[in-house]
């Protein structure tokens, strides 16, 4: 068999909604990479967002900020920045409306005044619906929230990406706000009747990410594999040679995909993995 490249993201794929990485998905992974395979976490987190367990399953590299930044055994090979002018823009615009936020460079995270505590109030929320979850909740989210900074000047040259949250303005007048240079994509996060979402630069997602690797790879486009279950996936399950969405994944993503598997709790990944004969 080809060597095939096969391109993860993160939240609700590798790790389920409590920030769990199941064993099936570890043994799936395992097994590919023993048969040649490489591997990618392809995600919106930016590099300082990806838990320090992930990284432990030595994979071939990242995509990080969705498209913004890619990584190949170890050393980064590309990297997007957002310009200082229109981090100031998102940022005035942001307070003004009381949104909070946070900015996602590749060594740190940089939050508003108010980000911390929204998170933790999240958190608490997600504990309290899903009280089994508490320690693997709490894994997932307190190392996060403690490393962010919220102190000084957040305004910065390195932001490849920024999250917004708790916005009571429709994803439409954010769009518009900044319709000039940016997408505005919904999250699967948050509290009810809030507006979360990601803002990204045109022309950068998770394909043109993939691109850069296969390039510095020489794998060819039909050896591709994809896996998601958000908005920030579609042009990674579009751009691929096999898209698969989650089946806990957004509407709009498995209109695109080439097939569906379960979700990670129900094995979905190792699933998947059996029926192409990746594993």
């Amino acid at each position: 068999m080809n060597k095939k490249a096969i391109f993860l993201d993160i939240d609700g794929t590798l790790v389920n909604h409590h920030g769990k990485i199941p064993d099936s998905a570890r043994e799936a992974i395992a097994a590919a990479r023993k048969k040649g395979h490489v591997i990618f976490v392809c995600t919106g987190r930016s590099r300082a967002e990806i838990p320090e367990e992930i990284f432990k399953m030595n994979l071939d590299g990242i995509i990080g900020a969705a498209g913004g930044y890619v990584e190949l055994e170890g050393k980064a090979i590309h990297e997007v920045y957002i310009p200082k002018e229109e981090v100031t823009h998102i940022v005035n615009f942001f307070e003004a409306n009381h949104i909070e936020f946070y900015l996602e460079a590749t060594s740190q995270v940089y939050a508003s005044k108010g980000g911390k505590a929204y998170l933790m109030a999240m958190m608490n929320a997600n504990i309290a619906r899903y009280p089994d979850a508490k320690e693997d909740l709490e894994k997932n989210m307190l190392s996060f929230i403690a490393h962010m900074q919220d102190e000084g000047d957040i305004i910065r040259e390195d932001i490849n990406k920024v999250t917004f949250m708790g916005a009571q303005l429709s994803l439409k007048e954010v769009q518009e706000e900044f319709k000039e240079n940016f997408v505005a994509i919904p999250g699967s996060y948050g509290r009810e009747g809030e507006l979360c979402g990601e803002l990204m630069l045109k022309e950068v997602h998770k394909a043109t990410g993939i691109e850069i690797v296969l390039k510095a790879l020489g794998i060819e486009q039909k050896d591709t594999y994809a896996y998601g279950d958000s908005y920030n996936d579609i042009e990674m399950l579009q751009y691929v040679a096999c898209g698969v969405a989650m089946s806990n994944g957004a509407e709009a993503l498995k209109k695109v995909a080439d097939d569906i598997t379960d979700s990670p709790d129900e094995d979905g990944l190792y699933k998947s993995f059996k029926k192409y004969g990746l594993i």
